[in-house]
């Protein structure tokens, strides 16, 4: 049997756990989630609970782990500011609606260096080496170079690329 290229362990193995018990996902924070999320985003940022709901239904499909849903989350709200042209209420409205300690902790690391590079910030919480899947890792990173280059998308991209390149 072969598994679709370039899904990840915990999607692979969430897709065949569903063919034989109700619930498919995994124990995992991976990034699968938060990769599907941003179209969730844009059609309903607007309504917190609905975008709440969308949110849980599309992470339970292959992870289970709430890092994995606060990580999606994050995505989708994000794409609707950035769609909507409100990212500099970006910070306020994450520390409402994220119920995590931990990843609210990494959302300050990110509002409280935003003058460092990418690269620089990647170093700051001990990623010198790169970014793996998890999306506790990955987030802070994709985040900060988002709010540090908003005008310039491929800038922004380019910081990503030279932070996860290294790994």
């Amino acid at each position: 049997m072969a598994v679709p290229a370039g899904i990840g362990f915990a999607t692979m193995k969430a897709i065949v756990k569903s063919f034989f018990v109700k619930e498919s996902g995994v124990f995992s924070a991976g990034n699968a989630p938060a990769m599907r999320s941003a179209l969730i985003g844009v059609l309903f940022g607007h309504d917190d609970a609905k975008l709440q709901s969308f949110v849980n239904t599309n992470t339970r499909l292959t992870h289970n782990d709430p890092k994995a849903y606060y990580g999606a989350l994050v995505v989708a709200k994000a794409t609707y500011l950035s769609a909507t042209n409100k990212q500099d209420e970006f910070f306020k409205v994450m520390y409402s609606l994220v119920k995590d300690e931990e990843f609210s902790a990494l959302l300050k690391e990110v509002e409280n260096n935003l003058e460092l590079s990418s690269l620089e910030f990647a170093k700051k919480l001990g990623l010198e080496k790169g970014v793996g899947g998890y999306i506790y890792q990955t987030l802070p990173i994709v985040l900060h170079s988002w709010l540090r280059n908003r005008d310039n998308f491929s800038r922004s991209h380019r910081s990503c690329v030279g932070v996860y390149m290294r790994g």
